[in-house]
């Protein structure tokens, strides 16, 4: 069995930069899903992934595997067969310059589903069906530090209120990526006698993606 991840270890990144956005054309549904693009990226890149029609992957940060120079490359690990048909859509790549240094506690919450009624009048037990589910949201508590890097660049995402990329790398390796909403006012708080610290909220606008290495 393979050891159990804990929260020690752990690194947080955090986006500096979001390049200029080129075309998509085409996004296949396969395992892995494979983007047509003339401009592409090089592997191992984190990408912001735009999509039209196939919703399932908008908003969301994907690793770039296997690269096909000036045509194609791979979402790396998403199996987009089953997913609705893409009509047109943009990368962006991300630059992790920051790190969010000090965070002494995160929780998550969101992600469950909201179900539909379609109940008939025939039916003679309840039925349900699956809705979309709420928005996933990282909450941190982080120690207030106004020259760490990452939390400037919360703050700077905040005042615009605007997203912004992130992720975790564990001490195995793994690692996992998001893209949301940013609240973070980088006020300090906390109790007598106790450490300083601010609270950050990121509300991602889709799924995050996992990476065993």
């Amino acid at each position: 069995m393979a050891a159990r991840k804990v929260w020690s270890g752990v690194s947080v990144a955090v986006q500096s930069v979001l390049g200029t956005a080129s075309a998509i054309t085409a996004i296949t549904k396969a395992n892995p899903g494979v983007a047509s693009a003339t401009s592409t990226p090089t592997i191992g890149d984190i990408v912001l992934i735009n999509a039209a029609g196939m919703n399932q992957v908008d908003q969301r940060a994907f690793r770039v595997g296997t690269v096909d120079a000036g045509t194609s490359f791979q979402l790396e690990g998403e199996d987009t067969t089953l997913y609705s048909t893409f009509t047109s859509g943009s990368y962006q790549k991300f630059t992790f310059g920051n790190s969010l240094n000090g965070v002494v506690n995160l929780a998550a919450s969101g992600g469950d589903i909201n179900w539909i009624d379609t109940t008939t009048i025939s039916d003679t037990v309840k039925r349900e069906q699956a809705g979309v589910a709420n928005a996933l949201t990282y909450a941190m508590e982080a120690l207030w530090d106004p020259t760490d890097t990452g939390l400037k660049a919360l703050r700077a995402a905040f005042d615009v209120k605007g997203n912004l990329g992130f992720g975790f790398t564990f001490a195995d390796g793994s690692k996992m990526y998001g893209y949301g909403a940013v609240g973070a006012s980088l006020a300090p708080t906390g109790a007598a006698q106790d450490k300083v610290i601010t609270p950050v909220e990121i509300k991602m606008q889709g799924w995050p993606t996992y990476y065993s290495t």
